[in-house]
């Protein structure tokens, strides 16, 4: 309704209709009444809760309540006052007040007020868009990526910030060369040095600057090689190691950015709506497992297909007798303790193989050494038992 409001749609070189101008009309005050009252409602009301609850936060002598620190909240504030000056600038109200009998935007008051209206309107514009970033919480691969792009801001505003300085110290320093090229100022050489970071300067300049002075051309040599082999790659890394960083965990933080929307979100939901809403789910009522078999209450039953999910052992487990702590459950028998003792008598059994066999080989050749055993025979050693047994060869 908005970006129909502003005409957005009906953008033409001819004059735009009658029927064309009434829909536009049409469409901001639908703005007006369904976004600049309801949003005005809901600051008021946030301001008030948070001034008589004494939650606010001082920043020097400026003291802003704490609904504002969200980002969100932030920028419904702005959109408000910006559809607020938007409604005191509308073009069509004031034709209509000098006494114009149709919906026109041809108007000597019109124009008056028409540069203010579409600068609000541009910025509100983009508020508007920014409001819908809430939305990304129904898709995690969404909210994660918008997240990362959140962390990524940080670097890329430390980078404009080295540009920014960058660009301020060289052309100062270019334009205190004043006797090579006089009629450059310093605001001249930050634009042109600006061109220059961002590859749209015209190289016909470059070769006109180069003839006049070469000092210049080795400076602007010189800034052009910090911004692209420095200042452009640290940037890249930067992102880089931001982004390995961020990507481990931004799954989990995607899921804490929904729960605390959806929470926030609650809070604003009226009482009454919220009760009737909570009946409706039924949490009072015992589950059935199976047929005639009555569970616990507080949960939301979703059937399925059995086929879908085969489970071959009943993963409710049940117990007779009182919850009291005094009267523990009994212990269950679990396959996993079988599995650990059953690898434990192994471990075992093995060592005592190894321990047998290093024996065995010890008093061999001690035997072979000082008795007359026959060279077939053989030894065997059970492996509960501990005695030894001869066998001679046929």
């Amino acid at each position: 309704i908005f970006i129909t409001g502003q005409a957005a749609l009906f953008r033409h070189e001819r004059e735009q209709t009658e029927v064309e101008n009434v829909a536009m009309f049409c469409c901001r005050m639908l703005t007006y009444v369904g976004s600049m009252i309801p949003l005005a409602v809901h600051q008021l009301k946030k301001l008030f809760r948070d001034f008589s609850s004494g939650a606010v936060k001082s920043f020097g002598p400026l003291i802003v309540p704490r609904y504002l620190l969200n980002f969100q909240e932030a920028i419904g504030l702005i959109l408000m006052w910006l559809l607020i000056i938007m409604f005191t600038q509308e073009p069509f109200l004031w034709c209509l007040s000098s006494g114009s009998m149709t919906v026109t935007l041809s108007c000597s008051d019109a124009q008056r007020h028409q540069d203010l209206y579409s600068y609000c309107a541009f910025l509100a514009m983009i508020l508007f868009w920014a409001q819908l970033l809430d939305l990304a919480i129904f898709s995690m691969k969404i909210l994660a990526y918008v997240l990362v792009w959140g962390n990524l801001v940080g670097d890329l505003s430390l980078f404009l910030l080295a540009l920014g300085f960058v660009t301020l110290a060289f052309s100062s320093s270019i334009g205190s060369l004043y006797s090579h090229l006089p009629q450059q100022t310093v605001v001249g050489w930050i634009e042109d040095l600006t061109l220059m970071a961002l590859r749209m300067f015209p190289a016909e300049h470059f070769e006109g600057i180069k003839e006049v002075s070469l000092a210049v051309s080795v400076l602007m040599c010189s800034f052009c090689f910090t911004m692209s082999l420095f200042l452009a790659n640290l940037l890249v890394v930067q992102l880089v190691h931001t982004y390995h960083e961020a990507h481990i965990n931004m799954k989990g933080f995607a899921r804490l950015k929904r729960a605390g929307i959806t929470c926030a979100t609650l809070k604003d939901i009226r009482k009454l709506r919220r009760q009737n809403f909570l009946a409706t789910l039924g949490l009072e009522e015992p589950l059935e497992f199976n047929e005639g078999d009555v569970g616990i209450p507080g949960g939301i039953q979703v059937l399925e297909p059995s086929s879908d999910h085969v489970v071959t052992e009943d993963s409710i487990k049940r117990f007779g007798g009182p919850s009291a702590p005094s009267a523990p459950w009994p212990r269950e028998h679990s396959t996993e303790e079988d599995e650990d003792k059953l690898a434990h008598l192994e471990k075992k059994l093995i060592k005592i193989l190894k321990s047998r066999g290093k024996n065995q080989r010890v008093s061999r050749g001690s035997i072979g050494s000082g008795s007359n055993y026959d060279e077939g025979s053989s030894c065997l050693t059970g492996l509960t038992g501990v005695g030894v047994s001869t066998f001679e060869d046929d």
